[in-house]
């Protein structure tokens, strides 16, 4: 009788460890359209399908994981976006997997990994540990700034070897809400390339954030980043990237209004790829952009926003210049609770005689099952 009640507890805790499962899948259709010229216009449609599921395990922590497949015309790529174990030890939160991470700013490095990440937290102090490795990734989804040699990935819609290969390393300390709320923090991150084939990077940040007055809050930041001479022969170099921002919450229409300020010598350079033109055809190296944007629900079910830029950018042999004015609105629609419609339209002005006109937006209709 005593194996037979045994047997049923364990079954009953199994059942219950399988029916906690929550699991789902969207497919979002994707139609995008771009313009340097009225006669050069290029069409972008995809179809993207995301399975997921998560596994709660009470107070021990969860398991997650996402992946998806994206259809274009000429293209079909699969990625694990997501693979993620949580465990917490009291203040303390493990995470093990593939999952992002970004660092203080959101501007050096934000991107998924394969690693670990430690969370301590408490009243007065905070710290957390990171460490990654990026040679797993599928080469056809991340992209990096800066990067040397051949890293041309092949037509499979899985494919590592085009991946530079990194070790991640990063540490951040900060005191919460230490004087009226204000927050005060130092970040550090390293990557060290493995196969020799790119550059060593290093970043330091200190960053200060908190309220000003009720429903005004303020962020400050100052990078430095380290780039080592390059295996290919480049020289190393030091940089330094400064950001500020505020944003104010009037508490009508769920809205925000806010102003950010990023400012980059001629010798920074971030670890992902990005920066601040819609077009791609500007990094995060000698420019100041100078950002405003409202966001609010005018309904319930619908999220609009605007942003609008002033960018002044200069290469390694110019100073600062203005480079143009730039505009894009957002806008989602909650249809239903599994059906959202999302619609973009944006455009560069030109503010000199170097930089080329450009348009674009997309329409796309996600559904959830």
């Amino acid at each position: 009788m005593k194996k037979l009640l045994s047997l049923l507890a364990v079954l009953l805790c199994t059942a219950s460890f399988i029916f906690a499962i929550d699991a789902g899948s969207t497919l979002a259709a994707n139609a995008g359209f771009s313009a340097n010229t009225p006669t050069s216009i290029g069409m972008a449609p995809s179809f993207t399908f995301t399975g997921w599921m998560r596994q709660p395990m009470g107070t021990v922590g969860s398991f997650a994981a996402e992946a998806d497949y994206r259809v274009t015309p000429d293209d079909a790529v699969i990625d694990l976006t997501l693979l993620k174990s949580t465990l917490n030890y009291g203040s303390v939160k493990v995470e093990a997997g593939r999952f992002s991470v970004a660092d203080a700013t959101g501007t050096i490095y934000s991107m998924p990994a394969d690693g670990a990440y430690i969370t301590y937290a408490s009243r007065y102090f905070a710290a957390n540990l990171y460490g990654a490795y990026t040679g797993l990734l599928n080469s056809r989804t991340i992209s990096l700034q800066d990067t040397e040699g051949d890293y041309a990935s092949s037509a499979l819609p899985y494919d590592i070897s085009g991946t530079p290969q990194y070790a991640i390393g990063m540490i951040r300390t900060s005191l919460p809400s230490l004087i009226k709320g204000q927050t005060f923090g130092v970040d550090g991150l390293a990557c060290v390339n493995l196969d020799q084939k790119q550059a060593n990077r290093m970043y330091a940040t200190v960053f200060a954030n908190g309220p000003v007055v009720r429903m005004l809050y303020y962020g400050l930041m100052c990078s430095a980043s380290v780039i080592q001479d390059s295996p290919a022969g480049t020289p190393g170099s030091f940089g330094l990237m400064g950001k500020g921002n505020m944003v104010w919450y009037p508490g009508v229409l769920s809205s925000s209004l806010s102003g950010n300020l990023t400012y980059t010598t001629k010798s920074f350079s971030t670890f992902a790829a990005g920066g601040p033109s819609q077009d791609g055809s500007l990094p995060w190296s000698n420019v100041v952009d100078a950002q405003f944007g409202a966001s609010c629900k005018p309904v319930s079910v619908a999220l609009v926003s605007l942003t609008a830029d002033i960018i002044a950018a200069g290469d390694n042999d110019s100073a600062l210049s203005l480079h143009s004015f730039q505009w894009k609105l957002s806008g989602n629609i909650q249809v239903v609770s599994d059906f959202a419609l999302t619609v973009s339209a944006g455009e560069i002005v030109p503010l000199s005689k170097s930089t080329s006109p450009y348009l674009n937006g997309s329409f796309g209709a996600t559904l959830a099952f």
